[in-house]
């Protein structure tokens, strides 16, 4: 799976994001900058307090890992314990 299709899917698991966020996120995929996109999805998780799932949690740090980018971007996303 490409990476746009890794970040849009997580995106259309996070039903609390809203409609701007995700266009914003969006915005970035649609021009190939998955890095930036996916900074932006975690700092808006971070900024609006939203709780993933532990499997959202676990592909955005998935995607993360495989792009060689710094933990420190997803390790402020809060998900739940289950």
């Amino acid at each position: 799976m490409n990476r746009y299709n890794e970040i849009f899917n997580i995106i259309e698991q996070i039903v609390e994001l809203s409609d701007i966020e995700k266009d914003e996120v969006f915005e970035f995929l649609e021009h190939n900058e998955w890095g930036i996109a996916l900074e932006t999805l975690c700092a808006n998780l971070v900024e609006e307090d939203i709780v993933t799932t532990s499997h959202v949690f676990k592909q955005i740090e998935k995607v993360g890992k495989h792009m060689e980018m710094d933990s420190f971007t997803w390790e402020g996303v809060r998900c739940s314990k289950l």
